[in-house]
């Protein structure tokens, strides 16, 4: 069951509070935030829990380093001119 670990919280060194694993999971359009593994490996099994409810393609997609900062600006500049 994906709500297994949904009541536990941990601090989110990115966002700066406190959340529980529910939003960790499905952070990115219903797929994990990057950095579930890093933060959560001490609280439970968290890669045999993305391997289990995740694809291999999804988890890769997940884990895959973000692109450059300067590289995303400028896809994003590209879709609204084509917007």
């Amino acid at each position: 069951m994906i709500e297994e670990h949904d009541s536990k919280e941990i601090y989110c060194r990115i966002l700066g509070h406190h959340l529980g694993f529910k939003y960790c999971r499905s952070a990115a359009n219903g797929l994990p935030c990057r950095k579930l593994p890093d933060c959560w490996f001490e609280v439970f099994p968290v890669q045999a829990f993305m391997e289990k409810h995740f694809s291999k393609e999804e988890i890769d997609s997940v884990l895959a380093p973000p692109k450059p900062k300067l590289s995303s600006l400028l896809e994003a500049i590209k879709r609204a001119q084509e917007s």
